[in-house]
């Protein structure tokens, strides 16, 4: 957002940041050789007009699709497929008198019929927010995403929203809102995950460079000025209804500091803010963002030995995902197997080199684990042990771990109460926009499109 004001014309921009680094949940260690990216990691056809031009700008990063994943399920207890062949294997089993090229028929129709319908009802839109539905079509979308697909006659696409969605971290499709899941997953994604079902991994990306750094670059050759280490603790508007100035305390060096603010742009989720906010007349912010939900997302770089490994650098563990117990294990990912296309048959036979040190026996990966509820280190790691030793690992470090607060979001009756719509309307009312995940949802494509929504509605700044 500061690039972009800068851009604008807007020169005393000030930022308020409460680690030591620049990046937020984009979050890149490299370790044995790799960049293992913690938080942000995948790019679509989706983000070919934000992000990817971001990238080329700045750090043209080269990019990566990974592998099809492996997926172990009780379908093949001892072993795993591709998840092209776990999803045809679960299709068939629902239509047995198909054969597979008719399966794989049958699922790119049921495709279409989803792109048809999400066209009828929101008609073609850029970014993640479409222009706001009528109470009829919302009346089309109450419930859950999986309770849209059924009543459309979808729910043989579950296996793939499970994949599109769910594993992104952005809920089951069994509880989150439908409309959520109309906003990820947009006909441009279904065009990517088309070419998945066809076996080109090219749909979907990832940064050999990270997206820690295209943040961190964009902040040092646009010479943001941000101050790190600064964590808010108090903000008080003052003033002119409408003309409101902020003033912000926050801590910094162990001292606690305010400045004055003409304006005030509020990243963090949301409701955050409401708890630290004062000012006159601010009942309809408070009614707004009040009892918003979030999820848990962790991520663990780890390093084990011994255990068993599919043929993908990429592992999904299916029951897992579509089961409803906090804290177990969903996926992993192998940068340096993934980089390096080390993957296939001598890779699970843990015959290839896994790391710059030119070892075979020791697998480092980033390992997903989902909770409603807030976790704690200690147990995650006991889970993910515990997992990895049923896999045959003999020996299993954490490295680093980040229990990330995920996905803010509204509820549903906020939701189809027209929660995002009436945010866009409140956006610089009392010179403060409210922008970050919690507003849109919880992907950087959608971050920055929000930001670029914010400043193409404003008016020049006045110097």
């Amino acid at each position: 957002m500061a690039y972009l004001l800068k851009q604008r014309g807007f020169k005393n921009i000030q930022i308020l940041e409460a680690s030591n680094r620049i990046g937020g949940k984009s979050r890149t260690i490299n370790y044995r050789g790799a960049n293992h990216e913690m938080g942000t990691c995948y790019l679509s056809a989706d983000y070919e007009h934000n992000i990817l031009r971001l990238v080329n700008q700045f750090t043209q990063s080269a990019t990566k699709p990974p592998p099809i994943a492996s997926v172990w399920s009780r379908l093949t207890p001892n072993s795993s497929v591709t998840f092209n062949h776990y999803y045809s294997m679960v299709l068939k089993m629902k239509y047995p008198n198909l054969n597979m090229m008719e399966i794989q028929g049958l699922f790119l129709r049921k495709l279409k019929t989803y792109v048809y319908l999400h066209k009828t009802m929101f008609g073609d839109y850029y970014g993640e927010i479409m222009p706001q539905p009528s109470p009829q079509i919302m009346e089309k979308i109450k419930g859950t995403f999986l309770d849209f697909l059924e009543r459309n006659g979808l729910a043989d696409l579950e296996e793939m929203f499970t994949a599109s969605h769910t594993l992104q971290g952005y809920g089951r499709i069994s509880e989150i809102p439908a409309l959520y899941g109309l906003m990820w997953n947009t006909p441009k994604v279904i065009g990517s995950l088309v070419e998945l079902v066809k076996g080109k991994a090219g749909a979907i990306y990832m940064l050999e460079d990270g997206f820690e750094n295209l943040w961190r670059t964009i902040a040092e050759k646009n010479h943001l000025n941000v101050m790190f280490k600064s964590k808010v603790r108090h903000v008080m508007l003052s003033g002119r209804h409408g003309n409101e100035k902020a003033y912000i305390y926050y801590i910094n060096n162990g001292r606690l500091r305010y400045r004055k603010f003409d304006f005030l742009i509020w990243t963090p989720p949301v409701n955050t803010l409401m708890r630290i906010l004062s000012g006159v007349g601010l009942q309809e912010e408070r009614k707004l963002f009040r009892g918003m939900t979030n999820s848990y997302y962790a991520t663990s770089l780890v390093d084990d030995v011994g255990g068993r490994r599919g043929q993908s650098s990429v592992n999904w563990w299916m029951e897992n995902i579509k089961g409803g117990k906090d804290f177990s294990v969903w996926a992993n990912r192998d940068a340096y197997t993934m980089f390096h296309d080390l993957n296939g048959m001598r890779y699970s036979q843990q015959q290839t080199v896994t790391g710059s040190d030119n070892q075979t026996e020791i697998r480092t990966s980033v390992f997903y684990q989902y909770s409603h509820n807030k976790p704690r280190k200690d147990h995650l790691a006991s889970v993910l042990k515990r997992h990895l030793k049923k896999m045959g690992a003999s020996s299993v470090e954490i490295i680093k771990q980040y229990p990330w607060k995920y996905f803010t979001r509204f509820t549903e009756p906020q939701l189809l109460s027209g929660a995002i719509w009436k945010v866009l309307e409140l956006q610089g009312k009392r010179n403060m926009w409210f922008v970050g995940a919690s507003v849109s949802f919880e992907s950087v494509k959608s971050v920055v499109e929000y930001n670029q929504l914010l400043v193409d509605r404003m008016t020049e700044p006045n110097n």
